[in-house]
């Protein structure tokens, strides 16, 4: 999912927090993020995108990306390897060294509100609600999520962190909560070529909200297309809901 970083030396200030985009489907952890559920981050330097629009270097996965090339042109003295070695190595200290993991969980909340509200934008959503389905279970179940988040963040203020089994406890909650939205059946394919997705609301592309409930509206045949919306639509509302209930404690049911 989207990420926030904070801007240097200005990190009390919750408006000077950037969002990082989140990891599409075009590298070797899609399997990770799309299949399984692990928290993944992908880090690399790039061109300035507003002068050169340019993912990565000229010659990039070719036959010519040598380790002469990258020694006497693309990175002199492999310094910009170090840097981001040193920025991998740093993130992984700190998370290391924190008693509760640094994961804001309301976050997911404010995703999934936001790939709600821009797909009750999209013109598919209005051709549902006009053959007969409701958006009125989906919703709730957000806003359950929602409160969920929010009183595990208020929760996570009154940990004591000397009670090891207690800072277990949350941090097992916060690192499995991706895996909570998987459908292990998973999402409809429009063919055989487009790769398993389990994932409910990431997609690989980023370019849709609610992958699974958009594909199955460009499925061709008519009565396919309403079943799979059907489905989806009750998997997404059961998979939300479903991760609300791993927030809450787990000894006040």
């Amino acid at each position: 999912m989207n990420v926030r970083l904070t801007s240097p030396g200005n990190n009390s200030n919750k408006n000077s927090f950037r969002e990082i985009p989140m990891v599409l489907g075009g590298s070797d952890y899609y399997g990770f993020v799309f299949g399984v559920g692990v928290p993944t981050i992908s880090a690399f330097y790039s061109y300035n995108f507003y002068d050169h629009w340019r993912s990565f270097y000229p010659l990039y996965h070719t036959s010519y990306e040598t380790f002469r090339l990258m020694d006497e042109l693309i990175d002199p003295g492999f310094k910009t390897h170090q840097a981001v070695a040193q920025i991998f190595g740093e993130m992984l200290r700190r998370l290391g060294d924190e008693y509760i993991l640094p994961i804001d969980v309301v976050a997911y909340a404010d995703y999934i509100q936001r790939q709600f509200d821009d797909f009750k934008s999209l013109n598919i959503s209005k051709e549902i609600t006009n053959h007969g389905f409701s958006f009125d279970y989906l919703e709730g179940a957000i806003t359950n999520f929602s409160i969920a988040a929010s009183n595990f963040n208020d929760r996570l203020k009154h940990i004591d962190k000397e009670r090891v089994l207690d800072v277990r406890k949350v941090n097992d909650q916060m690192a499995l909560l991706d895996r909570a939205f998987l459908d292990r059946e998973g999402l409809p394919r429009l063919n055989l070529q487009q790769r398993i997705q389990r994932h409910v609301l990431f997609a690989p592309t980023n370019e849709h909200p609610f992958p699974g409930l958009y594909t199955a509206m460009k499925i061709e045949d008519e009565e396919l297309r309403w079943q799979s919306v059907d489905k989806q639509l009750s998997v997404l509302t059961f998979t939300i809901e479903s991760a609300a209930s791993t927030l809450l404690d787990v000894v006040s049911w």
